[in-house]
């Protein structure tokens, strides 16, 4: 009886016995390394997360770029490459297209070829504020909204004819129109090809027709805010000009 009931107690303590100092240790560090796996995974979907959308948004800047030049140009007369150097036609950079632009007669639904304003679009160093390394910038020698011809009185935009001036010669941000249009642009590893030769460097491109009433654009982003990234993203359209001259 006794050894029955001392055996009772020794199985009773073995049951209650707790973990030991080393059975602590290897928990402890088995769930530590457990948590930082999770962690790490966390924090890469967080990035490839913030990547997504941040790529997302730069497609759609760079369409919403595309689409705006674009437009203009199916409103231009013919298309050009900028025939002055880049420091009097624009801030610093290159010029990539100088359009001839009729003014609308919104009374009539048409527009007066003999009025035309000039519009030129060039790649710039991003400023400070804007994500690098380059931006895309518009110029007009005509304040934006454009002036429209009406019946009375009549609105004409000086100069009157692209064609009896120099390319428009902007100094300062007071000089007409200078508009930013989209920033992180970035020179591609690989240029587009043109039969014609290609225009615009970091970036911003166009091939441009003989007739110069054709232009293929092209617009190079880069893929993400990390600086050290190499690949960029293209979108490209093809344009045609609308407007006789």
């Amino acid at each position: 009886m006794k050894s029955y009931i001392q055996k009772t107690l020794k199985s009773d303590v073995d049951v209650n016995k707790g973990f030991t100092l080393i059975e602590l240790l290897v928990a402890a560090a088995i769930m530590s390394i457990v948590v930082a796996l999770v962690g790490i995974a966390f924090v890469g979907i967080l990035k490839q997360n913030r990547k997504a959308e941040f790529n997302s948004e730069r497609r759609t800047n760079l369409n919403r770029a595309l689409d705006y030049i674009a437009n203009e140009v199916r409103m231009a007369t013919t298309v050009a490459v900028p025939t002055a150097s880049p420091t009097t036609t624009i801030y610093s950079g290159t010029g990539v297209l100088r359009l001839k632009v009729p003014v609308p007669n919104p009374a009539s639904g048409s527009v007066y070829n003999s009025r035309l304003y000039t519009v030129v679009y060039y790649r710039s160093n991003s400023w400070t504020g804007w994500d690098s390394p380059n931006s895309i910038w518009r110029y007009s020698n005509v304040p934006n909204p454009v002036p429209i011809r009406s019946a009375a009185p009549l609105v004409t935009p000086t100069p009157n004819n692209v064609t009896t001036v120099p390319s428009p010669s902007p100094t300062s941000a007071t000089t007409f129109d200078h508009n930013f249009l989209v920033d992180g642009i970035k020179t591609p590893a690989t240029l587009p090809s043109c039969s014609t030769g290609l225009i615009g460097d970091g970036g911003f491109y166009a091939c441009i027709s003989t007739d110069g009433k054709q232009v293929d654009l092209y617009l190079y982003g880069k893929l993400s805010n990390n600086t050290n990234e190499t690949e960029t993203m293209e979108v490209k359209t093809t344009v045609f000009t609308r407007s006789a001259v």
